[in-house]
């Protein structure tokens, strides 16, 4: 038994003849504030606005966008990055690379990706589970990543030369640990000055009151230097810094510290020294902002105003910014005439003209009930006159729009079999992913015949030829070979594509009668668990309504089915811990599972239910699994 293991592919990685419905596409009127999107990392510089969907939870959406501050206008993103989402973006003051750090996804591990921008080529990355980016040097000659301990034994800075993108590892906190009796964290982070990062780390002791010692620290790998200082023995859980800011003007740090819960000044030597705001409670704190002459510094706090400004020299009030920063929360990032932040409610972020103190916004169009339009990637229909975003209206009650589906050339990838991309004639898709691809999943299909392909640049380096999808299984002696009619297979597994990394996929479907459908295209990574055994059950559920009334007669509706199937499977005993974390993994991904290649019976594209596993012997051992397919 296999399964495929799907893979993500971002709307750029992916290529077909399908065309979108004739809809026109629904737009605000002004600038782009991605409002679509919860949560975002910003980046600014060079007078453009850099940013990445960082919601861990819609992974398919972590695309990155890039806009002229100016103009609003989108500028578009050399290169194919994975659709991961990001927890960070950084762009080098010298504006020649982006570095990524992403959450992960089912196209890309978690850690920290550098891209050069004028190609979308990626030039570095360090991949792990607890690998975060913190940011550059100011002469971009570094870049400055924090790492804990997950599954290596490094807990500590790690810089990244960009002369040859050479690592340069800081001191491993894991060395200060003694074993049974103190375990050690970074605790916090002050910033970047120079090619030094200046942070905070923890010692944890087990049998010892107060349980903490908390230690500065800095790296410089640019010189491959490094100290540390103690600071603070005390049993309070966050005593480190959890917002800080560096001000040239007083070459200080200002932070937040759960040690006092106050605003607190730090020297570059790292000592605590006289001199913060005066009049915000450090525990009101959102974040902190350097203005854009660097002569003051902005304190969010969660009253109102929200925004304030206070001197650096000295730190005495200034003002309170206007209302229109209160639509903005978190640091501001500023170019030229604008001062941009994430958006306060609403999703997506604002920008504030800083000339006028105006809060640039969106308008939406007003439209008229059965009016039909495509925003992002799918297809809405008005139900009310109304002037709603098409995705936020469909979710009020009562909704304002209907939503209709994806657009037709996604349809393969929306999840549901019964619905479908179609074409006149054949259907061709493309899928250049950087990961490995060995198996394809095809469901849904109406057409004449199958063929997968994988091509480097343009040569073919793969080929399984034209498949005719005639169903001849029917066909069991000279009577049925002449009179039964023969059906079309409506899906197509293929488990076994050689190993080529960075490989098109390339799928054709050839048309029937003049029109080609696909319901799903999977593609991923093929994993075997064992061997399927003959007491294996299949069968379907079937969701069509069959209702009596009083005289016996039916009412009946008919309606999607889907497959399902309880493999029986013999699996390696020392592999049964794997298989478990395997299932476990994708316990909420729809996945191809696959009893045997040659009977399409074994095959369903759904979820397990439940699977057990019974240690039977010390080298074989016996699996259930149950699963129920998608509709």
């Amino acid at each position: 038994m296999k399964i495929i293991r799907p893979l993500t592919f971002a709307p750029t990685q992916v290529e077909s003849n399908a065309p979108p419905e004739n809809f026109p596409a629904w737009a605000a009127v002004g600038r782009d504030l991605l409002t679509q999107h919860d949560e975002l990392a910003l980046s600014v510089q060079g007078g453009e606005l850099w940013a990445i969907n960082s919601d861990e939870l819609n992974d398919a959406n972590g695309e990155t966008y890039r806009f002229d501050i100016d103009t609003g206008s989108a500028i578009e993103v050399p290169g194919n990055q994975p659709a991961a989402p990001g927890r960070a973006i950084a762009v080098s003051p010298n504006g020649l690379w982006l570095a990524v750090g992403r959450a992960g996804s089912a196209s890309q591990s978690p850690g920290v990706y550098v891209y050069e921008i004028a190609s979308g080529t990626m030039v570095y990355s360090r991949v792990g589970v607890n690998i975060f980016l913190q940011g550059w040097s100011d002469d971009s000659s570094a870049l400055i990543i924090r790492q804990a301990k997950y599954d290596t034994n490094f807990t500590g800075m790690v810089g990244v030369l960009t002369a040859g993108w050479v690592e340069v590892l800081g001191p491993n906190l894991e060395d200060l640990v003694v074993f049974g009796t103190t375990s050690v964290s970074i605790s916090g982070v002050l910033g970047i000055v120079g090619t030094t990062i200046y942070y905070s780390y923890t010692i944890y002791y087990f049998n010892r009151t107060p349980n903490r010692d908390y230690f500065w620290a800095t790296f410089n790998p640019a010189t491959d230097t490094s100290s540390s200082k103690f600071y603070a023995e005390t049993s309070l859980a966050y005593a480190g810094p959890s917002r800080s800011l560096y001000v040239p003007e007083r070459t200080q740090f200002l932070a937040h510290m759960g040690l006092t819960g106050e605003l607190e000044s730090i020297d570059l030597a790292l000592d605590f020294v006289a001199g913060a705001p005066a009049g915000i409670a450090g525990n009101s704190v959102l974040s902190l902002s350097l203005a854009q002459d660097g002569n003051s510094v902005i304190v969010e706090a969660t009253g109102e105003p929200r925004y304030r400004r206070f001197a650096a020299a000295n730190y005495t009030f200034i003002e309170n910014l206007p209302a229109a920063f209160d639509a903005l929360t978190g640091r501001l990032l500023y170019s030229d005439d604008y001062a941009i932040a994430l958006a306060r409610a609403g999703g997506g972020y604002r920008i504030v003209d800083t000339v006028t103190n105006e809060l640039l916004e969106q308008v939406n169009p007003s439209v008229m009930t059965g009016d039909r339009y495509t925003y992002q990637s799918a297809n809405y229909e008005a139900l009310v006159d109304n002037n709603d975003r098409p995705d936020v209206g469909a979710k009020l009650e009562p909704p304002t729009w209907l939503r209709l589906g994806v657009i037709n050339p996604l349809r393969m990838f929306d999840g549901k079999i019964g619905t479908y991309t179609e074409v006149d004639g054949d259907l061709v898709v493309s899928i250049a992913a950087p990961d490995l691809i060995d198996g394809v999943g095809l469901f849904g299909v109406r057409g004449a015949a199958v063929q997968i392909q994988l091509l480097d640049d343009d040569t073919v380096v793969y080929d399984t030829g034209v498949i005719p999808l005639q169903d001849s299984s029917g066909v069991d002696g000279w009577y049925s070979h002449f009179f039964l009619t023969r059906g079309i297979k409506s899906e197509y597994v293929l488990s076994s594509l050689p190993p080529y990394r960075g490989a098109t996929l390339r799928v054709v479907v050839f048309g029937l009668e003049g029109v080609s459908r696909l319901g799903e295209l999977v593609a991923g990574q093929v994993r075997r668990i064992g061997d399927t055994m003959f007491e294996t059950g299949v069968g379907i559920l079937d969701f069509s309504r069959k209702e009596r009334d009083q005289f016996g007669v039916f009412d009946v509706v008919e309606r999607e089915f889907s497959k399902r199937a309880n493999y029986e499977v013999s699996v390696r005993t020392s592999q049964v811990a794997w298989i478990q974390q395997l299932l476990a993994n994708l316990r909420a991904t729809p996945t191809v599972f696959i009893g045997d290649d040659a009977r399409r019976e074994t095959v369903v594209y759904g979820f397990f239910r439940s699977f057990d596993i019974v240690l039977k012997r010390p080298t074989v051992s016996d699996c259930t699994i149950e699963v129920e397919g998608l509709t």
